[in-house]
């Protein structure tokens, strides 16, 4: 969940970069077009960062199963989202789709997802602390 909310990091970075200076790339008419496509990618890319490092926060202190699901599953339905707009742009490449939006953000989050999904006992079994252990004894 870490390299995919890294992944969605460096993603939401080029999508604000893209924003900023979409007009001095594009004559205006296509500029406006690609405006709107930077937007949606740039909110899933921030979605994605947001959901996958809490996704891998909650995993990694076992707080809550449920949340820590919810979360990555959230992130990976980002990734996908992210990576199907990137097939309907105009002059979208399939092999591009694949490489630069379906690897990196969708199956790290996908992969992660199931990863965590098998561990829920681990989030049952809460550490006790030290004054529970010594009454007990």
């Amino acid at each position: 969940m870490i390299v995919a909310a890294t992944g969605s990091l460096l993603f939401f970075v080029l999508s604000l970069q893209a924003l900023a200076n979409i007009y001095d790339w594009y004559p205006l008419l296509v500029a406006q077009r690609w405006f709107i496509y930077d937007q949606v990618h740039a909110v899933l890319s921030f979605s994605g960062l947001l959901f996958g490092f809490s996704g891998a926060i909650l995993s990694l202190t076992r707080k809550s199963y449920n949340w820590t699901m919810a979360s990555t599953a959230l992130c990976t339905l980002s990734g996908g989202a992210t990576w199907i707009l990137s097939m309907i742009i105009p002059h979208s490449d399939a092999l591009q789709s694949f490489l630069y939006y379906f690897l990196p953000l969708f199956v790290t989050a996908f992969v992660g997802t199931v990863l965590i999904s098998f561990r829920k006992a681990e989030f049952n079994n809460k550490p006790k602390r030290a004054s529970q252990a010594t009454e007990e004894e």
